[in-house]
């Protein structure tokens, strides 16, 4: 269908970066693109947030952040001052006061964790290099539009945590990779990171592999065990366990064959199946055929040792017969 338009009727033209129609229609929002057509449309080098606002329909937390965005993805510069705010008024009510406890050593100092409002970060990404590409291929590797908490979360892991710039994005490509990019999500395994003493960037590249290897094998040794629903934390630790010991998933597969055997159900028991897995440690048993021929040994030792057993009781029963028969031959009642 071909499209006719009465470019006439426009009344005006305002221009608009051919970045925005190309890189961004897709990762902006609805609120990011409106802000930024009218600012655009204005004309002006000096526009007022609460105007914005009331013009495009959208709060002026929404106007600061929508202009944050374009800001650290540098469409748009930022000059001007934050708007101050009226001191909170000072209570007038009674003060009860308690005989303060000197203690006997001053406690170390902690490190607490900023908040920023949206001209905090724009002044941070003007003047900090690192910020300014963490804001931006952070964009990139969660694919979507970042709000300002995750602006803050990710300047948290710069500034609280002291992540370098090329962890920080490690980290945000794996959580994108897990299908969990929400800030409260990719700021608990940071957390994880940083006490495990993984700052580096080489330390979170080793990290991130063995964390996207690892998920292959929970995914296979759930396949194998027909176990469908979410890993609990309880069933995460064995499956890391068995990952880091080296056990295949052949091997873990027929353990769990065994553990249902041995409790009788229908359902695999992995207290079970780690008693299995750990015999067979102790035995330097690592491969499939190790563990079959380990198990039909046991049975043939198990038989012959019941065999023997049932042989010896044989043999004594017959020799008390023959003492019996010799007893009463001798006392003429045979």
């Amino acid at each position: 269908m071909v499209y006719n338009i009465d470019i006439s009727r426009w009344g005006g033209f305002f221009n608009v970066p051919i970045s925005v129609a190309q890189n961004f229609l897709k990762l902006a929002s609805e609120q990011q693109l409106k802000v930024l057509l009218y600012i655009l449309s204005q004309g002006s080098p000096v526009v007022d947030c609460d105007n914005v606002s009331l013009a495009v329909g959208v709060t002026s937390e929404e106007v600061e952040e929508a202009v944050l965005f374009w800001q650290s993805v540098g469409v748009i510069s930022i000059e001007g001052k934050e708007r101050t705010k009226a001191a909170p008024p000072v209570s007038t009510a009674a003060v009860v006061t308690t005989e303060a406890k000197v203690p006997a050593e001053a406690p170390k100092p902690k490190k607490i964790k900023l908040t920023y409002n949206p001209s905090d970060i724009a002044k941070l990404a003007q003047s900090n290099e690192d910020i300014k590409n963490i804001l931006q291929q952070a964009q990139t590797s969660l694919c979507k539009t970042i709000t300002n908490s995750d602006q803050i979360m990710l300047l948290n892991l710069y500034e609280y945590y002291g992540f370098p710039a090329a962890t920080i994005i490690m980290l945000c490509d794996y959580c994108k990779s897990t299908g969990n990019v929400s800030p409260a999500y990719i700021e608990k395994v940071a957390k994880s990171w940083y006490d495990e003493g993984i700052i580096d960037p080489k330390d979170a590249d080793a990290k991130v592999k063995y964390l996207m290897e690892y998920h292959s094998f929970e995914n296979e040794i759930k396949r194998r065990l027909g176990l469908n629903a979410a890993t609990t934390t309880k069933q995460g630790k064995y499956f890391d366990s068995w990952n880091k010991r080296g056990f295949t998933p052949e091997l873990i597969e027929y353990a769990g064959e065994l553990s249902i055997d041995g409790t009788d159900k229908h359902i695999v028991s992995l207290e079970y199946m780690e008693s299995i897995l750990s015999s067979w440690e102790a035995n330097s048993i690592a491969t499939l055929d190790d563990a079959k021929n380990h198990l039909s040994e046991s049975k043939q030792a198990s038989k012959k040792k019941t065999s023997n057993t049932s042989s010896a009781t044989q043999d004594a029963a017959s020799r008390y017969d023959d003492d019996v028969d010799k007893y009463l031959k001798k006392h003429g009642l045979l």
